[in-house]
């Protein structure tokens, strides 16, 4: 919350609206002090991205600019005086803000606006400038700097001595006297012509060469003496060079001024001979040479050069009407950018490739249209600089060109905001657009282990084996994971903000995969579900529930055992991949539950009484049940519990020691310490803590590796329950490896209820009768069973309103539940 208990975002449109009313009236000062405000509470808000904080920034100045272009059709005659004065309201903020790459704009539109004002004299005018060059020589931007202070010198008609003006002179001369003699007058003259065209004068080359002129001798007498002769050379040059004649010579002095990291300077010629290589229908040649700076720019590491040279260079494509070019140059240059991590210019990049790309007339032919914008996914996910548009851009070509789910198609093209559907309308139908193609062909893999490796921002690899066996597949994928906007999605449907049905969502996640790993899921080859393949995820983190991924035929969690590893381990060298481990004849097992069934308790003021503060008695009946379930099974040795006051800390530990124990169950509240999941702990009866690592210890002095289960409800360190605690579940799977348990199963969300009992009971049946050993497959057992409950629920009650002739539509949809439980190891290791 911020001014006067409202939230920031209401804070901020009032504040904006209530400026722009101000404006509207003329009440620029006051205006100017609200904006003020606005930006100063702006800076304070530690928890608001630098890129929506530039957002809010950007609203500001777009205030002032829309007040100035009123201003501009107000026909009153003291309109001038506002004119000005927003005019250096809005090169304030600019300055205030460090909006370094919009100043040489503001200037422009502030001398081509106020010049043909008769009231404003050039003095005037100039003196609203003159901020802008000592800001600019502060932000490192010199040769900008110094164009602009001759362009002044044009507006005055004089150059008028400031501590600025010394710098920027003193800084020409250490970069002069770098050159050889006969390269002065070339730079000299370049140097100049940028000057006239800072502020865009409309003059042929002719006017130009004498604005050139003027300036020259206006400057003589503020230069120093090392370098006065050289602009009298300067203007000797001017009146007799033709661009064929000095072409090599302005070439070599590019590469002299690129050796001598004077790469700033050096785009300023190639731009200049570029435009003098247009006009003269060499155009080739200006291709040439500006590919050439690119090229050479980017090999030393000089990025934003490089942007520039591909900028002339596609100006130069567009004004010969080769859009299509252009967009294959930028699409170049953003590969570039991503590969280098230069986030700003692949944005920049990818906006040029949108502005230039030619929209479908129809479906039909929109395919190689809308591929560009799949190819510009897995740019930006290198950088993570998606958007929820790029998001919604991809899906809809994968779903609809890739796999032929007109569904989903439909589903992206519907969220895609009308902005982007104004420009792009493609006549026709969606299908239009698949229905002369073939569907391409599956093939058959026959193994039965599949290793996934996805870490954001990276290409993922594909591991296909089987146990015991030597043959195996190796496949890499170019294209990068990037699950920001999954995760997005995903918290809406926890928290009821988004209409999503699960097995849709299950059809995102699968198409956020690349081409590759899709074909690979969908070519696995499952014989039996007695026997069923097994699919291992590796993984940076968690927080998606995976099991929920949708093929088009089925869930994966109902056709694969399923598991996470986290960690960006290498596939290569895994011997555990193709490994079995031997199992246990019997099993021993421990359940822990509701440690906080009296305490600690808080005051509730309506009752009038104290009550526990997490007494969680769902957790206790589920144990109860598995419990009395668990004791039919012959193959279990021995079944310990401790539930609710009986779970001190000392017992918890001594039993573990005593029984030691092949499968841990804690049903309960786990208080989740994010610095260290390890120190992650129970809060026992007697008020103490027990951490999971002092837990771990005591398996490591038995000499014991348990299945751990946590069926727990996860809440942080103030006790406040986390709803999607993903990526929470997933930093404590990762402690299996650490401790190099068999497993952890833990979970999303707290969903205790007769479906989960279920899924558990199914898990157990399959684990404690010992005719299957291995934990993925007893979990997959597990959904299975609550699927086949489920569907027959369906059935039933879709049976009862066909008699009852109603109209209703169930939806057959993935179950949370089942989702919600998350498995990490191998899911082929045994117990």
């Amino acid at each position: 919350m911020s001014q006067r208990g409202q939230s920031f975002s209401e804070y901020v449109k009032n504040q904006l609206v209530n400026g722009q009313k101000l404006l509207r009236q003329g009440s620029h000062g006051w205006a100017e002090i609200l904006f003020d405000e606005l930006l100063s509470t702006l800076d304070r808000q530690k928890d608001l991205s630098v890129k929506n904080k530039d957002y809010v920034r950007s609203l500001v100045v777009q205030a002032w600019q829309t007040r100035i272009h009123d201003l501009m059709k107000d026909q009153s005659p003291d309109k001038w005086i506002f004119l000005v004065d927003a005019y250096h309201h809005l090169l304030y903020i600019q300055l205030q803000n460090n909006f370094y790459k919009d100043i040489a704009k503001i200037c422009q539109s502030i001398v081509l606006s106020l010049i043909p004002q008769k009231e404003i004299s050039r003095e005037t005018l100039a003196s609203i400038l003159d901020p802008a060059s000592e800001f600019l020589l502060k932000g490192g931007f010199r040769r900008e700097a110094l164009e602009f202070q001759l362009a002044m010198m044009l507006i005055r008609g004089s150059a008028k001595p400031s501590e600025t003006l010394h710098q920027l002179l003193q800084y020409l001369a250490s970069v002069v006297l770098k050159l050889g003699v006969n390269f002065r007058p070339i730079f000299f003259y370049v140097l100049f012509y940028n000057a006239t065209d800072f502020f865009n004068f409309d003059a042929d080359r002719n006017e130009r060469n004498q604005l050139v002129t003027t300036l020259i001798e206006t400057c003589r007498n503020a230069v120093s003496l090392d370098i006065r002769d050289v602009m009298a050379q300067t203007g000797k040059f001017v009146n007799r060079f033709q661009i064929q004649e000095v072409k090599d010579d302005f070439v070599k002095l590019i590469q002299k001024l690129e050796i001598l990291n004077e790469f700033d300077w050096a785009f300023g010629i190639i731009r200049n001979l570029s435009r003098l290589l247009i006009d003269a229908g060499l155009t080739d040649d200006a291709l040439n040479l500006s590919q050439g700076f690119c090229d050479f720019s980017i090999r030393r590491g000089f990025y934003q050069f490089g942007y520039q040279g591909f900028n002339l260079i596609s100006d130069a494509l567009v004004t010969q009407g080769k859009k299509g070019e252009a967009v294959a140059l930028w699409y170049g240059a953003a590969r570039i950018f991503s590969r280098t991590q230069q986030a700003d210019l692949l944005n920049e990049s990818i906006k040029k490739i949108e502005d230039f790309l030619e929209p479908p007339n129809n479906f039909t032919d929109s395919q190689s249209y809308f591929e560009i914008f799949n190819e510009i996914w897995n740019l930006k996910s290198r950088l993570v600089q998606t958007t929820e548009v790029d998001f919604w851009k991809m899906i809809f070509y994968r779903a609809l060109f890739e796999e032929r789910d007109i569904k989903i198609a439909n589903f992206a093209w519907k969220c895609l905001p009308d902005s982007f559907k104004t420009t792009c309308h493609p006549t026709g139908q969606i299908e239009d657009a698949i229905a002369n193609q073939q569907n391409p062909p599956v093939g058959t893999i026959n193994h039965t282990r599949l290793v996934i490796r996805i870490v954001n921002q990276q290409d993922i690899d594909i591991y296909v084996t089987s146990p015991k066996s030597e043959e195996y597949l190796e496949i890499h994928s170019p294209e990068p994971w990037n699950d920001t906007q999954l995760l997005e999605i995903f918290d809406q449907i926890l928290a009821s903000k988004r209409d999503l049905e699960l097995m849709q969502f299950g059809r995102l996640i699968y198409l956020n995969f690349p081409a590759k790993v899709r074909h690979t899921i969908h070519s696995f080859k499952v014989e039996s579900m007695e026997t069923p393949p097994h699919l291992l995820f590796i993984v940076d983190h968690s927080a998606l529930p995976l099991g929920l991924i949708h093929d088009g035929t089925s869930f994966l969690n109902l056709k694969f055992a399923l598991s996470s590893l986290i960690g960006s381990t290498s596939l290569r060298g895994m011997s555990e991949l193709t490994q079995d481990n031997p199992t246990a004849d019997k099993l021993r097992l421990l359940f822990i539950a509701n440690l906080n069934v009296s305490d600690p308790r808080v005051w509730n003021e309506q009752a009038q009484k104290e009550e526990p503060l997490f007494n969680f008695n769902e957790a206790e009946n589920e144990v109860n049940d598995l419990i009395q379930f668990a004791q039919k099974y012959p193959k279990v040795e021995s079944i310990s519990y401790l539930i609710g006051t009986q779970a001190t800390k000392d017992r918890i530990l001594t039993t573990i020691r005593e029984i030691q124990p092949h499968i841990l169950h804690y049903a309960g509240i786990l208080f989740f310490v994010e610095e260290n999941p390890g120190d992650s702990y129970l809060l026992t009866p007697e008020g103490k803590i027990i951490c999971l690592e002092e837990i771990f210890q005591v398996f490591n002095e038995v000499s014991i590796q348990p299945l751990l289960m946590l069926n727990v409800k996860i809440v942080n360190k103030k006790g406040e329950t986390i709803s999607n605690a993903g990526s929470e579940a997933g930093q404590l799977g990762s402690l299996q490896s650490k401790y190099f348990l068999p497993g952890v199963l833990t979970r999303i969300a707290p969903i205790f209820n007769a479906d989960s009992l279920s899924l558990l009971k199914g898990f157990y049946d399959s684990l404690l009768s010992r005719k299957i050993s291995e934990i993925g497959t007893s979990l997959l057992k597990g959904g299975q069973q609550l699927a086949a409950e489920k569907a027959l629920q369906q059935a039933v009650a879709l049976s009862k309103m066909l008699d009852d002739k109603e109209t209703k539509v169930i939806l057959f949809g993935g179950d949370l539940t089942a989702a919600s439980f998350l498995l990490f190891g191998l899911p082929w290791r045994k117990l």
